[in-house]
């Protein structure tokens, strides 16, 4: 029962929840302190957008320095040489 004028905005309401969700994750993901914040936008942005190449790279970028904090704060200092690359 359910009528064609109701089918259009029902469409668009999931594919909204839908990018809530991912937002939400990248939030959670933030919160946890697994990336920054800024790092979490930037990956979210480069990820919805297709991001030109340059967005791209510096998506990457701030992945990879998050990995690094990650070991950092295990206390390895030596993490693949963090200090060089930072």
């Amino acid at each position: 029962m359910i009528s064609e004028h109701d089918a259009v905005p029902h469409d668009q309401e999931t594919i909204m929840l839908k990018t809530i969700g991912l937002a939400s994750i990248f939030v959670v993901g933030s919160a946890l302190g697994l990336a920054g914040t800024a790092s979490a936008v930037r990956l979210t942005s480069a990820l919805t957008v297709g991001g030109s190449a340059a967005s791209n790279v510096e998506a990457v970028r701030m992945h990879h320095r998050m990995h690094r904090m990650k070991h950092m704060r295990r206390g390895n200092p030596s993490a693949r040489g963090w200090k060089r690359n930072f």
